[in-house]
């Protein structure tokens, strides 16, 4: 459904003061991201922390950050399913994300093209990462991550917001075998009922996820305008990495002439002697 490509400009003039919801300081995006963290449960005689669902919607006009609403329970509509990589580095002893992906369907048959003019944010994929030690798949995987991104709506305040919603790790796994379950049924007439069992000592939440398979849905032509807000903000998302990638590749290639030349150089200036023995 994607048509013209809409620039991330055209999607902030028309929609006003956005989240921010990418990890990256130039991303800005349409919509509110749905994450998983850490709150206070007070349903017991003691309160004890546990796992719940953030809808975080970033930064209001005047720079503000806009109070995330948290839930225990989320049903969420999937409309469309993505898979990209993430590179983390370490940044004033937390962690940063410095590279990222487009968006892509297929692992084996997408270029998961990157912000820095490589494929996957460097990693090596397929074969290349089975040959892999254990060890260097480890080290691989705590830098470059794989996400599930998915698109879909919530209702939390009684209306039916888009949201982001990406999972890595286990929580990837769990959303890849939900998704296996409704595979050949239309996204939209489906609904994940998501909740969080409990947490572990590494404080981990399980994530839970049942399976509405009859959720129709009631007002298409409102689902149609979702729809249509997705597909310009993936188009947006994937343009702007996909000229990071060209420009970061002709980058590359200007230094690597610039390199040659120099070496042609040194070469040139070297005074060889005839009269040496060989």
């Amino acid at each position: 459904m994607v048509g013209e490509l809409a620039t991330q400009e055209d999607l902030l003039q028309k929609y006003g003061a956005l989240a921010e919801v990418g990890d990256t300081e130039d991303k800005k995006g349409l919509f509110p991201k749905l994450s998983i963290g850490v709150g206070i449960d007070t349903s017991g005689k003691k309160p004890k922390q546990a796992g719940v669902f953030s809808i975080y919607r970033g930064k209001d006009g005047d720079g503000n950050e806009i109070e995330a609403e948290e839930v225990t329970t989320v049903k969420f509509r999937p409309l469309s399913s993505w898979q990209c990589y993430k590179e983390w580095t370490q940044v004033d002893g937390g962690w940063s994300v410095v590279n990222e992906t487009i968006y892509f369907k297929d692992f084996k048959n997408s270029d998961a093209i990157d912000r820095t003019g490589t494929i996957a944010c460097g990693r090596p994929t397929g074969p290349a990462f089975s040959d892999l030690s254990e060890d260097e798949q480890a080290d691989w995987r705590k830098k470059v991550k794989i996400y599930r991104v998915m698109f879909g709506l919530v209702n939390i305040e009684g209306e039916d917001e888009l949201v982001i919603f990406e999972t890595g790790g286990g929580k990837f796994a769990r959303v890849n075998e939900a998704l296996r379950k409704v595979k050949g049924k239309a996204l939209y007439n489906v609904a994940f009922d998501l909740s969080l069992n409990g947490m572990d000592n590494k404080n981990n939440k399980h994530l839970q996820i049942d399976i509405d398979k009859d959720y129709s849905v009631d007002d298409m032509s409102a689902l149609m305008v979702h729809l249509k807000n997705m597909d310009d903000f993936i188009a947006a998302h994937n343009a702007a990495i996909t000229e990071a990638y060209y420009e970061a590749q002709k980058e590359a290639k200007e230094d690597d002439m610039i390199m040659a030349d120099i070496i042609d150089a040194q070469v040139d200036e070297v005074d060889i002697d005839d009269d040496l023995p060989l």
